[in-house]
Formats: C-alpha cells, structure tokens, sequence
C-alpha cells in the first residue's frame, strides 16, 4: 500500500487492469490474470524484505534488527562456489545468504535500487517489451506479440511461474505460453506465442566452471559468447554453438553441432546434468544416476519435458584454432562438391576438422559462389584434411589463427537478427551425383527469387560422418538415433530477405525445394530419416526421425514426468512428442476449462477488492 501511494503512477494501469478482471478469473493473483498486480507485488517484496517473525531464533533476529536486512535460511552449497569478492564455498557446505544483499545485487537486477512495477513483466508498448521482440532472430517470431513477457531470474522464479500457469489452466485449459532462450528459431510460434505468455529466459545467463574445471554450469538464457568470452581466457571450452549470438538453452535440447562434434560428439552428448522445472513445478536434477530417463530424453528431446534452467557440461582444456571463410566464384562448384563428398566419406577422418559448405546466391548482386567456412581445433595453418578447400580458388578468405569467440563471432555476422529467415533441413548418404543433384535442383530457384529484395538463399552442406554419429551412443544410449550410419549429409536450405511481404514466397520455395531434394535422394538409394531439430522447420517431423522406438521412449518419459500434458498441450511451439494440434489432447487428462477452487477464489476475491477501494 505503501509504495502505490509513494508511485502514483502506477494507480491508473493498476486500475485500468483491475476493471477489466472479473472475480471468477481472479482465482489466484498470477502473470495470466493479473500481470501487472503480481508483478508490482514481486517488485515490493524485493525491495523491501519482509521482517523475520518474533518466532524465529533471537540471534537471527538481532542480526535483521542491527543491519537492515533479513538472512535467508541455511542453504547447502550443491556445487563449488566463489563469490565475486573472492570467497570460496566448496560442496557440501551450509551458507546463509543477506536476502537484501540478494535482492539488491546488481548481477541480479538492473537499478537494483529503484523501484520498479513493471520489472517482472512487461507488456506490449514498454521499452522492455520491445526490447525482447528485438532479440528474436527472424521478423516472423518478432511479429507474434503475446499478452506479457514474464522474465526470471532464477529456478525459484520459474518454478513459481510453472505453478501459476498450471493453476490457470484449471480454470481455463486455452491458455498457452512460450519458452524463448536465445529466440534463434526463425518459424513462427516456435519460442514466442500471440495472446499468451513468453516466459523469457535471458536472465537465466550465468556461466560459472567447476573448481577442477572439468564441467561448466551455464544458464539456458546465455548466449554461446558468454560462454566462449569467459572460457576462452582460461584456456577452456565446450562443445558448443559456432554462432556467437545462438543461446545455449535451444541449441542443446535439440542436438547442436559444434566445431568439436568430431571429436566429442553434439552438444547434448555431453551435458552431464540438467536442472529442470517440471510441469508440476518442482526443481528436479536429471543425470545419469538421477531421473536418467529423463536425462536421456533432454538429449534432443527439446521443449516436451519441462523448463531447463542449468545444463552441467564436460570442459576440456583448449587453446586457439585455425580457421575462417574462404569465398570461392561459382565455377568451382563442381570441384568443391566432389570435395566435400570426398572430406565427409574419408575413413581416417580427421577429427579436428570441421567444415560447413555455403553455396550462395545473392539477389543484389545477382551471383552465386560457394563459402567454405573451415575450423580446425588445434592451431595448425592450412591443415591437410583441409586442403581442397583452402587451396580452392579465392575471391575472399578470413583464414587465419585466434580463439574460438572470434570465429563464432564471424560466423554469427552474417545471420543478423531482424530480418525474414527460414531453416530447412534435411539428411541424405554422402554420394557424388545426390550432392550434384541437390544443387541442380537448387539453382532454377535463385531466377524465380531474383526479384526478391536483398535476398541471401543458400544450399548449405554439412558433413556427419561416423566420427560424430558414432558419439551419439555414449552411455549406452543413441538419443538420436544416428549410431551405425554410413558417412551422411545434413543438408540446409537458409534464407534471408528484408520484407515481410516476400515471406510466403520464399518460405514456399523452399519447402517445395526441400521436398524434391528428398524425392532425388529416394530416387538414388541415399535417402535417411534423420532431421537435425535445430534446422527443421514447422510442419517436419524430427522426432520421428529419431526412430520409432526412440520416439516411443519420449513418449513414455513425457507421460511419466508431465501427465497432464502441460508441455504438449500448454507450450505449442516446437516439435511436440505427439503432434500437433488438438489430437494431442487425447493422450493426456486434461482438466475442464472450469474447475473452481473456493478457497482461492474468496481469497482473490478480497484481494480484488482492497485494491479497488485503493485505486479510487
């Protein structure tokens, strides 16, 4: 009561939203009904510690009266800590943390001092609002506007906010919401949602190594230069994004290729444990001794289980890499193809060698080349296994000897967010004539796109050799489904254009493309289920091509851990476990759109009222 009479301004929206909130749905202050009452109560909370009852120890209790501020109660250390005045806590050790000191810490929160009504969720015309459309890659995620983006900053916060959701729709089962990490999805609906509630996990972005340096704890909403910047200054690394700006969370729930993957496999394959919010909002650890099914399902399983908010990684000592791009004219295509095909099919493999192929048109400059972008993980010039593509003819080259923030940061530039994006994918065997046949097929599609404006439209060949699906079967498992395979190619159509208009257009050519390019690997024998889930766009199926009895083992992790389906029915976007739609529903119990809770109801309900009385 206090602070809305210290911040006027807060009375008019406060009074505006109350107005427009019936009793019945006020059942429970939550972000879905209420967004900007919880939020203001949070804010409060924050800044001003609630006072430790009488009933506690007198000691405590002194220690509140002679400083200022309340001490939270003893916490276990789980694993090793230094805080940033140099204080070491090993594991295993009780600490008491000041809540003020908490609350107020700027590494937490932004003017941690002011006090701020809309800090916990913001709607749709504030400057924060705005702020996180603007971090979605592509203009079609940016476009969808939900009713409110509600921000963690911690496990706690998002499990509060799994609660709330999951109690609203027991009220009413419609309501829906997103999980945004990084935002690099570029379909629609993928990590943002119209109407409903964006749960933004940028806060989430610690990056903290263990004190034997032998696995690095990182938040879900850190972006891969957050983790190369700090790693890279201690001689360190991950198998992680080669793309600066892609977030952590995204990229390793659904497999992510590395420039390391030859040597240590996807992302996924080396998580060692996630923390996770289920959908009945506990905090729960998944390892390889603890919920191991459910360990197993995160690598590659996506958003279907829950809210990831750590991932636990291996780390490994590394130093500078050899690498860059090499832009080559579109006469040596050809050359390049058989190139590739001969780098990817190698049975000696090297497994410091990484290579992404880019055959380009540009509608501005209306020309095609082809970029080699090359990494090497061990800082040797010009490395052999690489030879054809560096010795290719040059009209521009990057190559060269630095860290790794430097090279993903490179790669990062040339996919800027704001503008139109598509990712399609697909996987077919390494063989010469399909590789031929994927780019003849690719390139009567660079005429019927010229007009498009400030179009890049790219035919991008990856290799998988077994040095990496070979790594898939760590443990015992195959998550992916990759194990045993010959020598393949992920293939990726990649696009980027300026205006909105254009997108039907382009997004349509593609999909056609990706489908003929199919239809030629089912003509010439090399034809594979796999669809990395990263690069996949709405309306494919990765899932299923992990498998059908990996697939059913999703299933059946889904139905242990989430029974009503919360992440099937409630979080639409990505690539669901049962499909899409309302046909999901009838693998789970869902509760009626109405289930009246008394108690919470008259407590809403008094709530409401005080507050009515207060804004008049």
């Amino acid at each position: 009561m206090y602070q809305l009479c210290k911040h006027p301004e807060y009375l008019q929206p406060l009074r505006e939203e109350l107005d427009a909130t019936d009793e019945e749905s006020m059942l429970g202050v939550s972000k879905q009904n209420a967004p900007l009452l919880d939020s203001f109560l949070k804010e409060t909370a924050r800044t001003i510690p609630l006072s430790m009852s009488q009933s506690h120890q007198h000691s405590i209790f002194e220690i509140r009266l002679t400083f200022g501020f309340k001490v939270t109660m003893d916490r276990k250390v789980m694993q090793p800590f230094t805080f940033s005045d140099g204080t070491h806590v090993p594991a295993g050790n009780v600490i008491c943390v000041p809540e003020y000191s908490i609350m107020h810490d700027p590494a937490n929160y932004r003017d941690p001092l002011a006090f701020d009504g809309f800090r916990q969720v913001c709607y749709n015309g504030s400057s924060s609002y705005a702020d996180s459309l603007q971090q979605y890659f592509s203009i079609q995620e940016a476009s969808l506007h939900p009713k409110c983006f509600v921000d963690p900053t911690s496990a706690q916060d998002v499990a509060t906010i799994v609660r709330a959701i999951s109690q609203a729709r027991k009220q009413n089962n419609e309501i829906q919401f997103a999980v945004k990490s990084g935002g690099h999805t570029a379909w629609p609906g993928s990590a943002n949602i119209d109407g409903g509630i964006t749960i933004d996990l940028k806060n989430l972005n610690t990056v903290q190594v263990s004190e034997d340096q032998k696995s690095t704890s990182i938040g879900p909403g850190a972006r891969w230069r957050d983790v190369y910047s700090k790693l890279d200054a201690m001689g360190l690394s991950v198998v992680g994004g080669r793309a600066a700006q892609v977030g952590v969370g995204g990229l390793t729930l659904g497999g992510g290729m590395s420039f390391f993957s030859p040597k240590e496999g996807f992302a996924c394959d080396n998580v060692i444990e996630f923390e996770i919010v289920l959908a009945d909002g506990s905090i729960q650890q998944a390892n390889n001794q603890t919920n191991r099914d459910l360990w197993t399902a995160l690598k590659g399983g996506s958003n279907n289980f829950g809210i990831v908010t750590r991932f636990t990684v291996n780390t490994f000592q590394q130093g500078q890499l050899w690498g860059g791009i090499n832009f080559s004219p579109g006469s040596a295509i050809p050359s390049q193809l058989q190139a590739f095909h001969n780098f990817t099919s190698d049975p000696n493999y090297d497994e410091n060698a990484a290579l992404i192929q880019s055959i380009t048109y540009n509608s501005t400059r209306g020309t095609i080349g082809v970029a080699n972008n090359m990494h090497y993980t061990i800082p040797v010039e010009k490395p052999e296994a690489l030879k054809p593509f560096w010795n290719a003819e040059s009209q521009y080259s990057t190559l060269r000897t630095t860290d790794l923030l430097d090279l993903t940061t490179e790669l990062g530039a040339f996919s800027p967010n704001g503008r139109g994006e598509i990712y399609i994918t697909t996987t077919f065997r390494s063989d010469p004539t399909m590789l031929q046949k994927a780019y003849d097929l690719w390139v009567p599609t660079t005429n019927s796109l010229s007009d498009v404006q400030n179009l890049f439209w790219s035919l991008i060949f990856q290799p998988l050799p077994p040095a990496i699906t070979s790594k898939t079967d760590k443990h015992g498992i195959d998550p992916l489904g990759l194990s045993g395979n010959p020598p393949l190619v992920l293939a990726l159509i990649s696009s980027a254009w300026d205006l909105d208009s254009d997108t039907p257009r382009v997004v349509q050519t593609a999909k056609n493309l990706i489908s003929n390019i199919d239809k030629a690997a089912v003509e010439t024998g090399t034809t594979n289920r796999y669809r990395y889930l990263n690069y996949a766009y709405e309306g494919q199926d990765p899932i299923t091509g992990y498998g059908s009895d990996n697939k059913a083992f999703l299933q059946k992790v889904s139905r242990d851990y989430d029974p009503d389906g919360l992440f099937q029915t409630g979080c639409p976007g990505g690539f669901k476990l049962f499909g899409q739609g309302s046909d999901v529903r009838a693998h789970f119990h869902v509760l009626p759109k109405r289930h009246h809770q008394l108690k919470l109801f008259y407590r809403a309900r008094k709530l409401l009222a005080r507050f009515k009385h207060l804004c008049t």
